[in-house]
């Protein structure tokens, strides 16, 4: 809901409500930026709204954030986060402590459903477990043909709009030695994009709406790639619909910070209201880059393949790599983790200058810059540079 288009506009009305009922003395206690309160039963709702409000100033960054959630203690008596908890029940709760209307829709009793109530906010389309998922397929399985493509509006009522999804994954990690049990979140960004919140925090782009789509995003092995986690099978936690109300307030976002340079990193260096000097380490879709789809050149060196019987190739400074299809359909280089520090020797070809601590800058075929560094073991390799703007 922080993300999502219409899920951060209800918050935003319910933080709106709550800020203007504070006294002058809470106010300053809220908007202080520095102060991390501990959750009590009876202060939940000001230190989550707390945490809203920082978050979408870009003041809680990677890291960070699963500290500052953890006083929020909405999970038990305790006023501790239970990790591995049900993600249902949670959000139910997390919306009764923020007096958030909503109703729930049990898909697998259907007829229980009278239409949202006068006040809800949202519809939670889930199972009546809470537990379980709205069913779990098979990654390698094709998607049944009964499964069809979640609609955008709430059927019955069009005033509900598609906001955001769970999806329950299974699977192993750790090598395949434990088992993997997991939920991601899929948001309908304020621009109409639809995206995979990754473990990382990353927002990776996927028609989530389509099973067969998600399907793809599952088997294309980014996950175990990134994480080791080998996804088997999956499956909708749970959808919610948001009622599009003319009276929820707009979202606007702060002013873009001014930029003034790069530091050695090339991340960009930008200064606060303040004057102070930071660079922007927050969750988003510049934390990756965009992946560049593949073409097969006609002249390509084949080099066997691997254990999935994909052809393995070999680019033009020997880099070896496969070509897998992405969730979007399109085709992508996937390089072998063998070959990604292979040691080098001295390029033939003359350097195109020095960085700051004097190591010459070499130019490869493929245009990027790279120094080469002498490693733990004694042996060279290429450092790349950040790309020039």
């Amino acid at each position: 809901m922080l993300l999502s288009r219409l899920g951060r506009r209800v918050l935003l009305k319910r933080l709106n409500s709550f800020y203007r009922g504070l006294s002058p003395d809470q106010k300053a206690l809220f908007d202080n930026k520095y102060l991390c309160l501990k959750a009590t039963p009876q202060n939940r709702g000001f230190v989550f709204l707390k945490f809203v409000a920082n978050f979408w100033k870009g003041k809680v960054y990677r890291g960070k954030a699963e500290k500052l959630i953890g006083n929020v203690g909405i999970t038990n008596a305790e006023n501790k986060v239970v990790f591995g908890s049900y993600a249902n029940m949670e959000r139910e709760k997390m919306l009764r402590t923020l007096k958030i209307p909503f109703s729930v829709m049990y898909a697998d009793k259907p007829e229980r459903f009278k239409g949202p109530g006068a006040r809800s906010e949202m519809v939670i389309v889930t199972d009546s477990s809470l537990k379980n998922p709205m069913g779990m397929y098979e990654v390698k399985d094709k998607v049944p043909e009964d499964l069809k493509d979640i609609p955008l509006s709430l059927p019955g009522y069009p005033n509900y709009e598609l906001d955001h999804v769970t999806i329950s994954l299974k699977g192993t990690t750790n090598g395949g030695t434990r088992p993997l049990g997991h939920a991601v979140s899929c948001v309908r960004l304020p621009n109409g994009e639809y995206r995979i919140i990754e473990p990382n925090g990353n927002q990776d782009p996927c028609k989530w709406t389509s099973p067969k789509a998600l399907r793809l995003y599952f088997k294309s092995g980014w996950y175990k790639e990134a994480y080791d986690w080998d996804v088997t099978t999956w499956g909708y936690n749970s959808i919610v619909y948001v009622k599009n109300d003319s009276k929820l307030p707009k979202f606007e976002t702060n002013k873009t910070p001014k930029s003034i340079g790069v530091n050695k990193e090339g991340q960009k260096i930008l200064v606060g209201p303040r004057g102070g000097r930071y660079v922007q380490l927050a969750v988003g879709k510049a934390a990756r880059p965009e992946k560049k789809a593949f073409v097969t050149p006609k002249k390509i060196e084949k080099n066997g393949t691997n254990s999935k019987g994909r052809v393995i190739y070999k680019g033009p400074e020997g880099g070896r790599f496969v070509i897998y299809q992405g969730p979007d359909g399109k085709r992508y280089k996937r390089y072998l983790k063998s070959d990604s520090a292979a040691p080098i020797k001295t390029p033939t070809k003359k350097p195109v200058g020095t960085n700051s601590k004097g190591r010459a800058i070499y130019k490869g075929s493929g245009g990027g810059r790279y120094v080469i560094v002498t490693g733990k073991d004694g042996k060279r390799y290429k450092k790349y540079m950040p790309k020039e703007k």
